[in-house]
């Protein structure tokens, strides 16, 4: 049998080609199949046949062929599409120096081969991918992973675009595009927003290649310059696992170079990116309930926590803080049910939303406060007024509020405390007043109380205050009185009880307008002043506004502030220190002088000297009732009298002298201003005009044996 009947036999595809022309000088059976579309082989250019060129094939072997041993070798068939294991050598062909190869047609075994190399690229790339989203969980890493899908695909553009249900929110569009190649980001935001029923609706792989144009839905999708491009739908949920849709998008590659029309890379990215996302939209559900009331939407206690740690780390800020209490929500539960009580809260936090925004917290079940920041005095005072104007009109919304505010503020919490007890004050009046209407006396005692006012069974009383070494008259103290049938009622059989039942503030500003209405009178009449003092209970203090309520009433009768002396007491109860200090700075600044009145009547808060500057500090009768006979009583006084001759601007008054020994002991301590019976008693208006208000008489006598 001759040899070429022989090769003609075999499966692999072998030919002959002359050294040195390239010419075909025989191709066996399996050859000539291969090259059925040919219409002459022989004679013709090994080149031209079997790889569809015009030249001689850069990647030939001819220089490492031997005559002696085959040399091996792989390549791919363009023409044919067909990869090959070829083996060449050096042979005598009918006399003329050829080349033999035999090729083996191994393209199942490369695409195989190929397959399992993408399928590890693939599963390389995905754990890329994978390592890049758990590093953060915010938007960056997307644009990287884009980059990586890109590399894979060797494609200009890789972009994941997400279109959110009825388009509600701004599209989502991150995009990784090679140098030189254009931006399509404002592109596809645009097809989101108008939801371009073909992208949105398809949710399946797409895989357009040719021309953009050429279908409708390339036409649109595909811009000039994309001759192909693979994407696959991402689809993911709320991250609340309800089932609902948050959005819905796309996955895609421009102009890939690689593995076109295999979308498995597209498709385990986006499983990938989807679980990602929901993860991350589960995550800030979850950080939004854990900042979140859910009832009404507004922040919670630690969303106000975080807020007022802000505030701390940023001192100077204009810091206005409200406390909001709902009254008697327990009592409306109970008698309506809860549902009717997470209404009323609802309503609540609607109105405070309608005027702070943001700035508003739900705290607890009945609590809000408002803290804003960077907002000016009046602007803040301006919405807490539209807002109580607000529950107002709404007669289901009572509440309790507290509000205040401070300028390049450096300590937030002292402000909150005072608001908080701002709050707390009017909360425990309505309380009061609550449990007043179920008593039949409590109930007409303000209709007794204003009824007594109107015809002036109340009365106003004066009491020199004077310079215990000239007997200068130097102040007067307003003590406030009632008369019956009987004659004249000591203040502690009723003042207890106004002001247990939150009375007392229309007979604090009975004795401020009598007093303001004097000062006005004895002006016009060209008398000599001395500064007034009017005692203001702690439930007055705590009043919304109760300076400038204080400062208009003098302000309406023409009297400067600084003849109008306020004494507050050491021991006023649910009143902080730090509300204390709060409330008196405010008085100083609109020129009011401030006094501490019954000092070491309770107890000796030392502390209070230290935050309030006071004018003067009265040390209480109760000391100055035992400095003749009681030692430590002296000691006690003569410290007392020797610090408020240090502190700058605090003159100590002893009251209650009553003995020409109790003012000699005073004398020898060094205490310049006192008052008591031993001057004077309190005397009705007419009297003390009568003895004091001529110039000529504006000295209170001294006891004739006291050496003076």
């Amino acid at each position: 049998m001759r040899h070429a009947d022989i090769l003609n036999k075999l499966d692999e595809i072998i030919y002959v080609v002359d050294m040195e022309s390239y010419e075909l000088l025989y191709l066996n059976r399996a050859a000539r199949s291969l090259c059925a579309g040919e219409r002459e082989t022989l004679g013709r250019k090994c080149y031209k046949v079997l790889q569809g060129r015009d030249e001689p094939c850069h990647f030939c072997p001819v220089d490492n062929l031997r005559d002696d041993v085959f040399h091996c070798w792989e390549y791919a068939n363009l023409k044919f599409g067909r990869h090959f294991l070829v083996r060449d050598k050096i042979v005598s062909w009918r006399g003329r120096k050829a080349r033999l190869e035999v090729a083996v047609d191994v393209t199942r075994q490369q695409r195989e081969k190929e397959c399992l190399e993408r399928r590890l690229n693939i599963k390389s790339t995905v754990m890329k991918c994978v390592r890049l989203l758990e590093q953060t969980s915010d938007d960056e890493p997307l644009t990287d992973l884009l980059a990586l899908v890109a590399d894979f695909y060797m494609a200009d553009r890789a972009y994941l675009a997400a279109c959110r249900p009825c388009g509600e929110r701004v599209p989502q569009v991150r995009e990784w595009h090679a140098p030189g190649v254009p931006s399509r980001g404002d592109e596809l935001r645009r097809w989101c927003k108008e939801g371009h029923a073909a992208w949105r609706e398809a949710r399946e792989r797409i895989v357009i290649a040719g021309p953009a144009g050429e279908e409708d839905f390339a036409s649109v999708v595909s811009p000039p310059g994309v001759d192909a491009f693979m994407s696959v739908p991402v689809e993911w949920g709320d991250g609340r696992g309800s089932g609902a849709r948050a959005a819905v998008g796309y996955l895609g590659v421009d102009n890939p170079r690689h593995a076109f029309g295999d979308t498995s890379l597209l498709e385990s990215v986006a499983y990938v990116v989807r679980n990602w996302e929901e993860r991350r939209l589960l995550r800030r559900y979850l950080e939004g309930l854990s900042f979140t009331d859910v009832l009404t939407g507004l922040g919670n206690r630690n969303r106000y926590t975080a807020a007022l740690e802000a505030v701390r780390g940023a001192p100077g800020s204009d810091v206005g803080v409200a406390f909001v209490d709902i009254n008697g929500l327990k009592a409306l539960n109970d008698r309506f049910g809860h549902d009717y009580g997470d209404r009323l809260i609802v309503k609540v936090a609607r109105i405070l939303k309608n005027v702070f925004d943001d700035c508003v917290f739900r705290t607890g079940g009945d609590e809000f406060v408002v803290l804003c920041r960077d907002m000016s005095q009046m602007e803040f005072s301006a919405r807490v007024e539209r807002m109580l104007a607000l529950f107002k009109a709404a007669p289901d919304c009572v509440v309790s509020c507290g509000s205040a505010w401070k300028g390049a503020l450096q300590d937030v919490d002292r402000l909150v405390r005072y608001a908080d007890e701002l709050m707390y004050a009017e909360k425990q009046a309505f309380y009061k007043t609550r449990v007043g209407q179920r008593s039949l006396h409590h109930s007409s005692l303000l209709e007794e109380t204003l009824l007594s006012l109107k015809k002036r069974e109340f009365l106003v009383q004066l009491q020199p205050k004077v310079r215990l070494d000239s007997g200068r008259l130097v102040g007067v103290e307003a003590l406030v009185r009632k008369r019956d049938a009987g004659g004249l009622i000591p203040p502690d059989r009723f003042i207890p009880l106004l002001e247990s039942e939150f009375l007392i503030r229309h007979i604090d500003f009975f004795v401020l307008h009598t007093i303001c209405s004097l000062l006005a009178t004895w002006r016009r009449a060209g008398a000599t002043l001395v500064p007034v003092s009017v005692n203001l209970s702690r439930i007055t203090l705590m009043e919304r506004g109760i300076v400038g309520k204080v400062a208009d009433v003098c302000d309406c009768y023409r009297v400067p502030h600084s003849y109008i002396d306020l004494e507050i007491t050491e021991s006023v109860d649910k009143l902080s220190l730090e509300s204390l200090t709060e409330i008196s700075e405010r008085f100083r600044e609109e020129g009011f002088s401030i006094s501490l009145d019954d000092f070491g009547a309770r107890y000796c808060n030392m502390s209070i000297l230290t935050r309030i500057r006071f004018n003067s500090v009265k040390i209480d009768k109760s000391i100055v009732d035992g400095i003749c006979r009681n030692e430590r009583a002296r000691i006690v006084t003569k410290h007392s009298i020797e610090i408020c001759n240090e502190l700058e601007n605090a003159r100590a008054v002893a009251e209650g002298i009553e003995t020409q020994g109790q003012l000699d002991v005073l004398r020898s301590l060094h205490c310049h201003y006192g008052q008591g019976y031993l001057f004077s008693p309190p005397l009705d208006i007419d009297v003390f005009e009568a003895r004091y208000l001529s110039p000529s008489a504006f000295r209170v006598p001294l006891p004739t044996n006291s050496g003076s």
